[in-house]
């Protein structure tokens, strides 16, 4: 289980909301796939490189040799999954607290690298809503993480000795 946020370009005239909540039937249909052209790996290479950029602690799990996608991982609970289509940031509920801060300001910096490089526009599935690459975006998505990792982790609560 983990934290999802994710990337994706909306069509002219609809609305992010939409775009994302299509997206998620898609993805857990299994229907979403990387296109195999080589201009289209290309475009992923290099978004790859920009989000390694962003967080070299990032590595590249599974290479795009057949043409479906690339994730990247840290080892440490962070995912990227990139395809044509979207791609799909994941943090595992497993950071509390000053760790799940400094987490998430490393899950904003890659996830606006890949904003830069593509133009897309970010959705927080578990907010069911848009979410800007700012401290106030971070702010938020963090706070509904948090909430988890206390139901998930209630060890990680502070209560007095």
């Amino acid at each position: 289980m983990s934290y999802e946020i994710l990337v994706l370009p909306v069509p002219p005239g609809a609305e992010i909301e939409e775009a994302g909540e299509a997206l998620e039937v898609r993805l857990a249909g299994g229907h979403v796939a990387a296109d195999p052209a080589p201009a289209a790996r290309a475009r992923r290479r290099a978004l790859a490189a920009a989000i390694c950029a962003a967080d070299p602690a990032l590595r590249e799990r599974t290479a795009d040799d057949a043409g479906v996608g690339i994730v990247l991982a840290d080892g440490r609970g962070m995912i990227a999954d990139l395809t044509e289509t979207h791609v799909a940031f994941r943090v595992s509920y497993s950071h509390a607290d000053e760790d799940a801060e400094a987490l998430f300001e490393r899950l904003f910096d890659i996830v606006g690298a890949a904003v830069r490089e593509t133009g897309w526009r970010v959705y927080d599935p578990q907010g069911a809503c848009a979410v800007d690459v700012d401290d106030d975006g971070r702010d938020a998505t963090l706070e509904i993480y948090q909430s988890v990792v206390d139901q998930l982790l209630p060890e990680s609560r502070w209560s007095p000795g």
